[in-house]
């Protein structure tokens, strides 16, 4: 785990934190920005994904028990 805090590359935010590596890989740590809610790779490409993309939104139990009516 890296010891050192890097700034946001999209906001320039030091409110970032450290979340894995990505494919397991130490030269490919990912990082979260707590300022405008990305992920990013520490040396990687920026890549223009919307806020909220890597999680996914858990559906209503009531809209599938609507389908078994």
């Amino acid at each position: 785990k890296p010891d050192k805090i890097l700034p946001c590359p999209r906001c320039n935010s030091m409110d970032t934190k450290f979340c894995y590596y990505n494919n397991y890989n130490v030269n490919q740590p990912r990082h979260f920005c707590k300022n405008c809610q990305r992920y990013w790779t520490a040396g990687g490409t920026m890549r223009n994904v919307p806020v909220g993309a890597g999680r996914r939104k858990s559906r209503s139990s009531s809209l599938h028990y609507r389908h078994l009516l």
